[in-house]
């Protein structure tokens, strides 16, 4: 529970910036009211805040995948 509360904290603020860039970005060019330079640069905000949120994923995959155990057998008698 606390990892997926985790995960839905950290991935909420790019992706809802990715919701609101698209759309801005919708409703400029329904309008007719964006220059193609404004554009690009809404776009690679787009990209940027998307690439972050694949950055949050892989490093919860890292953490996820470091604290998995390890189990050997062994025999209680070299243990101890």
């Amino acid at each position: 529970g606390e990892m997926a509360s985790s995960v839905a904290h950290e991935l909420n603020q790019p992706l809802t910036a990715i919701t609101s860039y698209c759309n801005g970005m919708v409703s400029r060019v329904q309008a007719d009211s964006i220059a193609k330079d404004d554009l690009i640069a809404a776009l690679q905000k787009t990209a940027r805040q998307a690439q972050r949120a694949g950055q949050i994923i892989h490093r919860i995959r890292a953490f996820v995948k470091r604290s998995e155990p390890q189990r050997q057998p062994a025999q209680a008698s070299k243990i101890v």
